[in-house]
């Protein structure tokens, strides 16, 4: 079988395929708001990640505590010692998911279809990637929500993130999100740190109850993400609501008219993207079978992105089975029991609301 590598022709290259990734981090309404932050040191270590052998490991990264209250009075007596201030804290664990597409066309497609498949390739994966990367994002938040659901433990309080306004029936101004309930929760679970929260992460039932979605202000845009999940394309006007930069998804849970947003604070959903490059397998390439369709050729190109999340306070527990040398799946960022909670919550800054946005029928 005549196989042709075209990687020198094309111009795909490493340089390239990072291109694609720092175009693909700025693509997504989850991606773009402060919420979010790339990890420099998960970045680092995802780039080294393919050293070490085969078998399943993590990336870490520190979760020190903030300095205990109290200060030293200064004196002027040199026999007077100051007491020293210990830092704690430990580490949280992120699993790397490895990831690759695709896309091929026969030489006849491209003939008869009016294009070039590398081009047209070129130009979707930053948003291939962008929806991959807030698919996972998306799934770790329901599955750390679901964690936080399920009985206290030794690392968390049951529902000590969530607050469940939904009721057993519909009442406009109380079961629903609005003004009064989204201040309330606030206080109830972040306290005085509720004004960390800068964004909500919304079903878009949610926010045409909240009467944010005018035709002057968004369309909503849903395309087919991983494993059946969805995510949405960048909104043309930002949205708020009550102070908070509204994010419209509906991958989050809503079952029945029964509705759960998140709301996150500052830097809260971490994440590093990065090509992964190994010998002989380039991050980004095209191939060529000179042979397939009968002497009509296929063109194949591929794109292989190395992609870690981590929600600040968590630590990912791999599934004792189905778990492969590939990393976490959608399915398995968003099961409760594959998470873990490392240190307090007010800390965490992470929270969700539970509302009934109507009665179900």
């Amino acid at each position: 079988m005549a196989v042709t590598q075209t990687t020198d022709i094309t111009g795909y290259n490493l340089e390239m395929a990072m291109l694609t990734i720092l175009q693909a981090l700025r693509k997504t309404p989850i991606l773009l708001s402060s919420a979010f932050a790339t990890n420099p040191m998960l970045a680092t270590q995802l780039l080294k990640s393919g050293e070490g052998g085969l078998a399943p490991h993590s990336l870490a990264i520190p979760n020190l505590a903030p300095l205990a209250a109290g200060s030293s009075v200064i004196s002027d007596d040199p026999d007077q010692k100051i007491t020293g201030t210990k830092i704690t804290g430990g580490k949280s664990l992120v699993y790397p998911a490895f990831r690759a597409v695709s896309p091929q066309a026969t030489g006849m497609s491209q003939h008869f279809g009016g294009y070039s498949i590398t081009d047209y390739t070129q130009s979707q994966l930053a948003t291939f990637w962008a929806g991959e990367l807030e698919t996972m994002l998306l799934s770790a938040l329901n599955g750390v929500f679901a964690y936080n659901a399920t009985t206290t433990d030794a690392n968390h309080v049951q529902n000590s993130m969530i607050k469940d306004v939904s009721g057993t029936a519909y009442e406009k101004g109380v079961t629903n999100l609005c003004y009064e309930t989204l201040l309330r929760a606030k206080a109830e679970i972040m306290g005085e740190q509720g004004d960390r929260i800068v964004c909500a992460v919304v079903h878009s039932v949610v926010a045409a109850g909240l009467g944010i979605l005018t035709a002057n202000q968004q369309q909503i845009n849903i395309v087919p993400g991983a494993n059946g999940s969805q995510y949405s394309l960048v909104n043309p006007v930002p949205l708020e609501f009550a102070g908070l930069n509204i994010i419209v998804s509906d991958s989050v849970p809503f079952v029945n008219g029964v509705a759960t947003s998140y709301l996150l604070g500052e830097a809260r959903l971490m994440a590093a993207m990065t090509p992964h490059d190994q010998p002989n397998l380039p991050a980004l390439a095209v191939f060529v079978d000179q042979d397939a369709a009968n002497g009509g050729g296929v063109i194949k190109v591929y794109s292989r992105t190395a992609l870690a999340v981590h929600p600040v306070g968590f630590s990912f527990i791999p599934p004792v089975s189905g778990y492969s040398i590939g990393g976490p799946t959608a399915a398995q960022f968003a099961t409760a029991a594959n998470w873990q909670q490392d240190y307090e919550q007010k800390r965490i800054g992470l929270m969700a609301i539970k509302t009934r946005e109507y009665e179900a029928v």
